[in-house]
């Protein structure tokens, strides 16, 4: 059974590119037939009738997950400091080009998000006031540093963890980006645990 008849295609290869440079080179060539591209890439494509631009909500989410096995994110104040610390709207104005949306929660379907839920709006001073507090009860984050493992090399996720970089350490936060090869990853964060956030 399908939904709204049958694919009307044969088969779909789906295939995984180093980064967006080279699916767009790969797309430039024919090679295939469709690709997500970031704003600034997509608009050298437009007024190019060789390729139809599809834009709207990808309803994928960019987020950070921490490790609870770690104390110093089971504290509450913490998670929330790091939000609150993280200036999101400038992350989508400058990196997405005005072309992202920031959510409340993981879920990318506005229909799911609570009436009430806590946008965590850019706001260093309470970030640092929830850490001082934080810290003043034993945990401490600003003492260490820390790696955000990912397998997202390309050009735009190097850039949102440049700026999430810097606002946290605005903040008294060292956090350190670690570009991997996605076994490498697994191997790290699913097998090992071994990841901060």
């Amino acid at each position: 059974f399908y939904w709204d008849g049958a694919p009307k295609l044969d088969k779909l290869i789906n295939r995984y590119f180093v980064d967006e440079s080279a699916a767009t080179l790969a797309l430039q060539s024919g090679d295939i037939d469709f690709t997500y591209v970031g704003a600034d890439i997509a608009a050298e494509f437009e007024g190019n009738d060789d390729f139809e631009i599809f834009s709207g909500p990808s309803f994928v989410t960019n987020l950070y997950n921490f490790n609870y096995n770690r104390e110093a994110w089971q504290d509450k104040r913490v998670r929330q400091a790091m939000m609150y610390g993280i200036d999101r709207q400038s992350i989508i104005d400058d990196v997405f080009n005005g072309t992202a949306e920031a959510t409340p929660c993981n879920d990318p379907y506005s229909t799911f998000w609570p009436a009430d839920a806590n946008y965590y709006e850019y706001d260093p001073a309470k970030a640092k006031e929830l850490l001082a507090e934080a810290a003043a009860d034993g945990i401490d984050i600003t003492a260490g540093s820390y790696d955000i493992p990912t397998y997202y090399s390309g050009q735009l996720p190097k850039d949102i963890l440049t700026v999430m970089q810097a606002n946290l350490a605005d903040i008294g936060v060292n956090a350190n980006p670690l570009f991997m090869d996605v076994p490498s990853w697994r191997v790290k964060v699913d097998d090992n645990g071994d990841f901060d956030f």
